[in-house]
């Protein structure tokens, strides 16, 4: 059986070819909202329901019963906070209220994964409207399939910069905007990045693309000499960036390719579009590519940089092969699906589903609680203490009573 999972975005293909092809005429239009809408509460449904899938999930999870160390308000803001409790002070603060409320973190999570699909429907309804498949469909290999799924927190605040921040910025509230994005830093500190869009919407373009160029000298320089490292031997790093330095990953060659030759794609595109359509979006991806190849000798901070600005770009694809009328939309179905077999294979790794085809991957939900337990077990028996009913009763040696 072919996984749910890459059923989604086969589907979403198929839909958006026969929109572009014209085939029901004049209801094309009904079948397109349709389609749509049906394809998107399915989405909506699996981050719902779904149960102990994704890199993170059992990781938050974990942080949501471990706040039980803090008993009153004023100690879940400003009480100790250890490394086990990973997450900034806010985004502890919510996870200690919902479970003193005695929200379940299954429907915690729920809640998050409605919230973050009903900004990005916001997007996708602002900005990309003659082309709402296609956008989605942009959308599921990365921030709905990896962040969504798995980094909840970088989800969050992905679908809140697109479907409410992009807004702010392109009117120039530029003080709501600012205050924004400070209070989502203390849901996660990577949102800061953000406000180097109101920078590069007053830098020259053409200096932006050189800047682009020598990020990626930087990060060549960076990555050589160690010098990020180095820095944090110092001491002078919050702990929350030292925690991805300390996993010592190396850059992938295919990811800094692929963004080399996205940033290749999205320079045809503008240029295509007559240099001046949609130029704010433009140099927000550049700012966003740039400081992606600057941190490449730490390519899980670079990454998660890039990628809270980087999907802007959807707007300038949407716009171009909506201009293209369909020429160029064969390539990029074909890359999107790509891509999602690819995270769909991440899923299986992390997972740890023996002898399973990434195609076969398995979507555990919540009637899928005993499967999903059983893989959290061996994985994580350091940090779960099951009593003989099966019931998680411990975290770290922490009572949940």
């Amino acid at each position: 059986m072919i996984s749910p999972y890459l059923i989604v975005p086969i589907i979403l293909a198929c839909c958006y070819f026969v929109v572009q092809s014209r085939i029901y005429g004049g209801g094309i239009e009904r079948f397109e909202k349709c389609s749509f809408c049906v394809i998107f509460a399915i989405i909506t449904l699996m981050l719902i329901f779904r149960y102990g899938q994704g890199s993170d999930y059992y990781g938050y999870r974990f942080n949501y019963f471990r706040t039980m160390i803090w008993k009153t308000p004023q100690e879940a803001l400003l009480g100790e906070y250890d490394a086990e409790n990973h997450g900034e002070r806010l985004w502890l603060f919510l996870l200690w209220l919902m479970r003193e409320l005695r929200v379940p973190y299954e429907a915690f999570s729920a809640i998050i994964a409605l919230i973050s699909m009903l900004f990005l429907l916001r997007f996708i309804n602002i900005y990309c409207r003659e082309a709402r498949l296609l956008a989605l469909l942009c959308l599921y290999p990365v921030v709905i399939l990896t962040y969504l799924f798995s980094s909840i927190r970088e989800g969050l605040i992905i679908s809140i910069f697109l479907g409410v921040l992009l807004g702010w910025i392109r009117e120039k509230k530029y003080i709501a905007f600012a205050i924004a994005v400070l209070l989502l830093s203390l849901i996660h500190s990577v949102s800061l990045v953000i406000l180097f869009c109101i920078p590069a919407l007053y830098i020259n373009r053409k200096l932006l693309e050189k800047l682009c160029v020598a990020g990626i000298v930087l990060g060549y320089i960076v990555c050589v000499f160690d010098i990020l490292g180095k820095i944090g031997e110092l001491g002078i790093l919050p702990n929350a960036v030292l925690f991805y330095i300390n996993e010592g990953t190396s850059p992938s060659i295919m990811a800094i390719w692929l963004r080399i030759i996205l940033g290749i794609t999205m320079y045809a595109a503008f240029c295509d579009m007559g240099g001046n359509a949609n130029e704010d979006v433009y140099k927000f991806f550049l700012m966003g590519l740039t400081l992606y190849f600057a941190l490449l000798s730490f390519p899980i901070i670079a990454s998660r940089v890039y990628d809270v600005v980087r999907y802007v770009d959807i707007v300038l694809v949407v716009a171009w092969i909506t201009k293209k009328r369909g020429f160029m939309s064969v390539p990029v179905l074909l890359f999107c699906l790509l891509i999602a077999y690819k995270n769909i294979g991440s899923i299986v790794a992390e997972g740890k589903y023996n002898n399973i085809q990434v195609y076969k991957c398995p979507y555990l939900n919540l009637f899928d609680v005993e499967y999903a337990e059983q893989i959290a077990k061996d994985e994580f028996a350091e940090r779960y203490v099951y009593n003989d009913s099966g019931e998680l009763i411990y975290v770290y040696g922490e009572n949940m009573d």
